[in-house]
């Protein structure tokens, strides 16, 4: 798992591990699109990876608050401690 914060009651908190998932997939989207239309140069890569960022973070957050909120025994106020 991308992330190794642990919860106390042994849980993984995986929110950049969706933002990492959903980024390396939209990148991958991005890298497609342009070889298909024959853009094979540096460029094409770095708009893919601004995208990626662009597309990838939001929508990590977002997956992240929705698992949370779909998990019935997620309190709702929940903080990783540092040391954990």
């Amino acid at each position: 798992m991308a992330d190794s914060r642990v919860l106390e009651d042994g849980r993984v908190a995986a929110g950049s591990a969706n933002i990492a998932l959903i980024s390396f997939c939209a990148f991958w989207v991005g890298i497609l699109a342009a070889l298909s239309l024959g853009l094979f140069t540096w460029k094409s890569f770095a708009v893919a990876g601004a995208l990626a960022l662009a597309v990838g973070i939001p929508a990590g957050l977002y997956a992240t608050r929705v698992i949370k909120h779909r998990d019935p025994h997620w309190p709702p106020r929940r903080r990783v401690r540092p040391g954990a």
